[in-house]
């Protein structure tokens, strides 16, 4: 068994107890890889830090397959770090998702992408080479890494919409500047957008709630008195006959967008729009204050 995990956190410490159990003894031994990235310098000293986001699960039996979403696993029983679980929510019991891919082409990408992370960390101009340029592709599904050079494909698949077009979006973190105008263009072409969000301030500030709805988008919040994070990240867009859907770790913030390591998936399977959509209608049944304005 192989583990990369990040050695760099938000919250500080958020993996050191998996990381003592999994180096210490009876542990995976070099199966254990701790990835600490480089960050970008600045102008003013103070480094920009990447970090490993992407969440990326591979079993090779009983049949290859790999498990692209954004689920973190956190909590314990009894809980051992309470502070974490409040600073982050306990993901075991939150707004989730992992997808399944068992296309052989794809597997054995994710699976090769999987080993080169764990051989050797990432360095500085990993955004510049083969690999963050490459995309893999079968069966109408598209896999994107980051970091990447170019405009990011998510927003490239939205603003190619036409102003008849109907946007979902699953944001568990809103508050890049890029991502905000995207979404305030598509609303003055005339699409139909909604985005369902978790309550955090934080990971989505009052400001950039603000200039969304004032653009007429339907956004809302969930409720939280029940302290269940949502932490999903999708979209999904109807445009006319088309319909397609986006999945995995990516976050609509400016370290996910141009610092982290990520992973995103564009598919048009129709099947995995409605499993998405079902998501989507749970979501809506669970919310308690909506902010739009029509």
């Amino acid at each position: 068994m192989n583990v990369a995990l990040s050695r760099r956190t938000r919250t500080a410490q958020a993996n050191a107890d998996v990381i003592a159990i999994l180096a210490g003894k009876g542990g995976l031994g070099d199966g254990l890889r701790l990835i600490s990235l480089p960050g970008l310098p600045t102008l003013i000293g103070r480094g920009l830090w990447s970090r490993l986001h992407e969440k990326l699960y591979f079993f090779s039996h009983p049949n290859p397959i790999a498990f692209i979403g954004s689920f973190n696993p956190s909590g314990d029983v009894p809980e051992s770090r309470p502070d974490i679980v409040r600073e982050i929510g306990e993901h075991d019991c939150g707004w989730n998702a992992l997808i399944g891919i068992t296309e052989p082409t794809l597997v054995a990408g994710l699976l090769a992408h999987a080993r080169r992370m764990h051989a050797r960390t990432p360095g500085l101009f990993y955004r510049f080479g083969t690999e963050s340029r490459g995309v893999l592709q079968a069966s109408g599904a598209s896999i994107f890494f980051w970091p990447r050079l170019g405009t990011h494909p998510i927003l490239r698949c939205l603003e190619a919409l036409s102003p008849k077009a109907h946007v979902r979006i699953a944001a568990s973190h809103l508050s890049a500047h890029s991502a905000i105008e995207a979404m305030l263009r598509l609303a003055r072409r005339g699409v139909r957008l909604e985005i369902l969000t978790e309550p955090t301030l934080r990971r989505v500030t009052p400001s950039a709630e603000q200039r969304l709805c004032d653009a007429g988008i339907c956004f809302t919040r969930l409720d939280s008195a029940d302290a269940v994070p949502m932490h999903l990240k999708f979209v999904l867009a109807e445009d006319g006959a088309t319909q397609w859907t986006a999945f995995g770790s990516f976050n609509w913030t400016l370290s996910s967008m141009h610092l982290n390591h990520e992973i995103a998936v564009i598919s048009t399977d129709r099947h995995l729009f409605d499993i998405f959509a079902e998501r989507w209608d749970a979501l809506d049944r669970a919310k308690t204050t909506e902010t739009s304005r029509r």
